[in-house]
């Protein structure tokens, strides 16, 4: 949401894809501090009504977009599909979204906040820096809405099956869990993973050594093909 372009972790979700039969579309938003939130994530609802419109000639089955964020475009994925939801003109069927250790909550409270305040690259300290950014003088005020910062939406019903994921040993920990949580108290579908001794990022590195990374990702990857599989059995 600060900083990167459409071709930002783009390659990691492609590998994911390995086997699926699909199209990867990646929006270039704005950045903050220049554009705040919730300009980044009105661009990338946009890109979703320009996919979703044009998805014969993009060779798209409309019935089966995922929309996909890591960190800050996760918060961005979220954000999205709220959007969506809430919207309806024009009536956008989202299959899924996976939120990949996502950055949704700008109150910066949790447990996790108070565990990892210093000491971690992704520290507390810096989240705050990041959702200064983001919302300005607003972070942390009763005006900062679910399109800007999605854990501020109370109701979690209606919304395409999620995949969430963070780092035991992350700031996004917490939030990550409240998210599900709330989704299942909304009768939303969510598969939730925390994995153990884990930062944030961690799965995106080339680490033999580390099997949790061959694992995260594996998880993540079966979950992509058991949404696309049930596209085809519908």
């Amino acid at each position: 949401m600060v900083s990167g372009d459409r071709f930002t972790a783009v390659t990691p979700v492609i590998d994911l894809l390995k086997g699926i039969d699909c199209v990867v579309v990646s929006v270039e938003h704005r950045l903050a501090p220049e554009t705040r939130a919730p300009g980044p994530a009105e661009d990338c609802y946009a890109g979703l009504v320009w996919v979703s419109e044009n998805a014969s000639s993009l060779g798209i089955d409309p019935a089966a977009i995922v929309v996909f964020g890591v960190s800050g475009g996760g918060a961005l994925a979220a954000a999205t599909c709220l959007m969506a939801r809430d919207r309806k003109r024009p009536a956008i069927p989202i299959k899924a979204q996976m939120l990949y250790s996502p950055l949704l909550d700008d109150r910066c409270e949790s447990l996790a906040d108070q565990q990892f305040e210093y000491g971690n690259p992704a520290s507390t300290a810096w989240l705050r820096a990041i959702w200064d950014l983001i919302l300005g003088d607003a972070r942390g005020s009763e005006h900062v809405t679910p399109y800007q910062a999605p854990a501020r939406e109370t109701d979690l019903s209606s919304l395409p099956a999620a995949y969430i994921d963070a780092g035991e040993c992350e700031v996004f920990r917490d939030v990550a869990v409240a998210y599900a949580t709330k989704m299942w108290r909304g009768g939303s579908t969510c598969e939730l993973h925390i994995w153990p001794g884990a930062w944030h990022g961690f799965d995106m590195m080339d680490d033999p050594n580390m099997p949790l990374i061959h694992v995260a990702n594996m998880a993540k990857a079966n979950w992509l093909q058991r949404v696309m599989r049930s596209v085809k059995d519908e």
